[in-house]
């Protein structure tokens, strides 16, 4: 589905893409850390956290870059 998008121009669908994969690794990397003080997890679970925050980071900034434009501005735009 990411990789199908990945050429797409700024829209609320791309924005949603988007928010959905932070919230995700978000929850991962919360969950991995969580199950890393419970004692459930090694310390190599902090690879994954690493890469998670990382991944949320790169889509965050992507997501601020370039945001969707919303309707009502493209409507001011064209009047």
């Amino acid at each position: 589905m990411l990789f199908s998008a990945r050429n797409a121009e700024p829209s609320a669908a791309r924005s949603a893409l988007i928010k959905g994969v932070v919230v995700a690794c978000f929850m991962l990397a919360a969950l991995g850390f969580l199950e890393l003080e419970v004692g459930n997890a090694t310390p190599r679970i902090l690879i994954a956290i690493f890469i998670e925050v990382a991944l949320m980071l790169g889509f965050l900034f992507v997501g601020c870059r370039h945001p969707a434009q919303s309707d009502t501005s493209y409507r001011r735009r064209k009047a």
